[in-house]
């Protein structure tokens, strides 16, 4: 363990988990987690937080950064994995929702030091309608073992202010594409501790080699973008408003993820965020959608059918520069346009 004196906070940087939990135990549990610290250091100066008398740098801890697949064929990161690096890590190629999403996230060199982790504890980071939609799983250290825990389950938590706030974020977990479609896939054992996250062979690392990242585009008002995505048979959307084309926080973001005929069989997961609220499963909007699309299997009835249900379900929080009202039919529309354009020509497998 490294100790810093410095004349802000005292800085603690643990080199394992478990001694990460004891010395926030041992501070009383007021030691603040922190790693690219690009938010936190934003509400510091603009007096939103206050600063904590001791930090723990997490950054020392060996694996928290990996990004590798898993024998299942899901997708683990680690939670100081930063931005940038789950863009290049070419092993999340085959997630292409989540990299839209985090490309959108501020600058480039904010990209650099912010870390997934860091995105995901703020519970209203951009990253999350994505992983939503994906049916991520977080794994959590509570001073004993790793245990799991949907995205979805947590933030309900959050918004009902029972999550536990003294566990820490060690990685998220993306199911393999055919698993989070609904097709029947191994289940990976889970780490009974943190010796799992050291590090292992064949694990990315921010030290490894860059890949090509294509351009994906971004929704603002004034530009919208391409349409939904498809692969495989299934498709994906993603869509942020913004007040400006890029570096923006989202006034609204959804997320869409969807497959099969849309006569029968199909699956569909939708998620909403965007400005201090949670972001939220749209379940109701789910559910009809794909009533709809079952019934008639024209993709405008089921558009039609999510956006209704969205307007009723969404829960949005208003702030100075968009209120709730704005923000709950700005992601009804984009849910809308996400099911149509899954279900067309566009993308996804024709009726």
């Amino acid at each position: 363990m490294s100790l810093r004196e410095t004349a802000g906070p005292l800085l603690l940087q643990p080199a394992t988990l478990e001694e990460a939990w004891r010395l926030r135990a041992r501070h009383g549990f007021a030691a603040l987690p922190v790693a690219g610290g690009t938010l936190l250091r934003t509400q510091w100066e603009n007096g939103v937080l206050a600063p904590p008398s001791v930090l723990l740098d997490l950054r020392r801890i060996r694996g928290l950064a990996d990004i590798e697949h898993q024998p299942d064929g899901s997708l683990r990161i680690g939670s100081q994995a930063t931005l940038s690096a789950v863009l290049k890590a070419p092993q999340s190629a085959g997630w292409p929702m989540l990299r839209e999403a985090l490309r959108t996230i501020a600058a480039p060199g904010v990209r650099n030091l912010g870390t997934l982790g860091g995105n995901i504890a703020s519970a209203v980071g951009d990253s999350l309608p994505a992983l939503l939609a994906l049916d991520a799983e977080l794994d959590w250290y509570d001073g004993a073992s790793l245990a799991g825990q949907s995205v979805e389950a947590w933030l309900e938590q959050r918004r009902a202010g029972a999550a536990p706030e003294r566990r820490l974020l060690a990685a998220v977990t993306l199911p393999a594409p055919a698993a989070a479609a609904g097709a029947v896939a191994p289940a990976a054992p889970k780490a009974e501790g943190a010796a799992s996250l050291r590090g292992r062979e064949g694990a990315w690392s921010e030290d490894g080699p860059s890949a090509g990242a294509r351009s994906e585009s971004v929704w603002s008002e004034a530009a919208p973008g391409e349409g939904a995505r498809s692969e495989g048979g299934r498709w994906h959307a993603w869509r942020k408003v913004g007040r400006r084309e890029s570096f923006t926080p989202a006034l609204v973001c959804v997320a869409a993820a969807g497959g099969g005929p849309a006569a029968s069989g199909a699956w569909l997961r939708l998620a909403a965020g965007g400005g201090s609220a949670p972001p939220q499963r749209l379940r109701l909007a789910e559910r009809a959608a794909l009533a709809a699309l079952a019934t008639s299997g024209d993709p405008a009835r089921a558009a039609s059918a999510a956006h209704e249900a969205a307007l009723a379900e969404y829960t949005p929080a208003g702030d100075a520069f968009a209120d709730a009202e704005y923000r709950r039919r700005c992601a009804a529309n984009l849910a809308a346009a996400a099911v149509w354009e899954g279900w067309t020509a566009r993308g996804g497998e024709r009726p």
